[in-house]
């Protein structure tokens, strides 16, 4: 977690807008579970196994990183002049379309980690066209 931190405030560092700090911040977190698939997948299923000392430091981690992700959506939203309320709600939608994969995406496998991000900056943003014939 900490790792993943601290590699993810030094990408964000190097952008400027809230649309490319929100695509900086999906690409890291797809990324980072490609790259640590194992201990991902043990992160999220396994955690509750966890002595509640070492429990309480990765939620801590997790409490920073879902904090970097809710000033990241509120940048996109008031950049859209929008003025919403739900942005807790609207980050951890965005987290579990992040997180979820997990359970189902093979990097090695049809679609490349950078389709699922680009799939998924897609739907966030409201880009993914849907024939609806």
């Amino acid at each position: 977690m900490n790792n993943s931190l601290k590699g993810l405030e030094k990408k964000l560092s190097a952008v400027k807008s809230p649309r490319e700090k929100l695509y900086t911040f999906i690409s890291h977190h797809i990324h980072n579970y490609v790259e640590h698939q194992n201990e991902s997948r043990l992160a999220l299923l396994e955690r509750s196994n966890l002595p509640r000392e070492s429990l309480e430091v990765i939620k801590e981690g997790e409490r920073q990183y879902e904090t970097i992700l809710r000033s990241i959506v509120d940048g996109v939203v008031k950049e859209k002049g929008e003025n919403l309320d739900s942005v807790r709600l609207i980050s951890f939608s965005l987290l579990g379309m992040c997180t979820f994969p997990y359970m189902w995406f093979d990097p090695e496998g049809q679609s490349t980690p950078h389709q699922l991000i680009e799939t998924i900056f897609k739907i966030f943003c409201g880009n993914l066209k849907i024939d609806q014939s």
